[in-house]
């Protein structure tokens, strides 16, 4: 009896242990859950939020926006996203205007950042189809997307798992790796 306590106490030492070294590998992100709002800084100084319903009232909102990604895997990845323009968004709703040489730290869950120039951003971004020409896409919020796919015309439905996210188009070439930088369930942007 004394053995069988001590084998099951062992194994419970093991399983927090891997647990414990889960939640400080993913630094929290594991855990943080889709967000609904967003909080927007200009340095220090908190100027407002935008919500999912400010990002679906905005004039610049468009459903089914394709977005072509690499990843970190070189892999070939499409979108479809709905969403508003990041730039209309902090103009209609809290009245900030980009003169261009903006940084901007998107902020998700409890330890990950990602920080942005606005060179980086806006830059001539496209959208790459399987066939044809690329077509010029901006720098959006989205409310919903769809998974990624490996094809350019079939998508699975959309969710807001990973609400609310960033989405860009690539910069001069169709094998650029912007899908390392669309940001989901961002929390707060801070500009700088």
């Amino acid at each position: 009896m004394l053995f069988k306590m001590r084998n099951n106490a062992r194994r419970l030492g093991v399983t927090l242990a891997m647990i414990l070294t889960f939640v400080m590998l993913m630094g929290g992100q594991a855990f943080a859950a889709p967000t609904s709002s967003i909080d927007v800084y200009v340095g220090t100084t908190f100027e407002g939020t935008i919500t999912t319903a400010d990002i679906i009232g905005d004039s610049s909102y468009q459903a089914n926006v394709l977005y072509s990604t690499y990843n970190n895997k070189n892999e070939l990845r499409y979108y479809l996203a709905d969403g508003a323009l990041l730039a209309n968004l902090l103009n209609n709703k809290l009245g900030i205007t980009l003169t261009g040489t903006e940084i901007f730290t998107f902020n998700a869950g409890p330890s990950f950042n990602r920080v942005l120039s606005y060179s980086h951003l806006y830059a001539s971004r496209n959208f790459y189809p399987c066939t044809g020409l690329p077509s010029s896409v901006g720098v959006r919020l989205a409310v919903q997307n769809t998974p990624p796919s490996t094809d350019c015309v079939t998508f699975d439905p959309k969710n807001n798992n990973n609400a609310i996210r960033l989405f860009f188009g690539q910069a001069g070439s169709n094998t650029d790796k912007n899908a390392p930088d669309m940001v989901s369930n961002i929390t707060s942007i801070v500009i700088n």
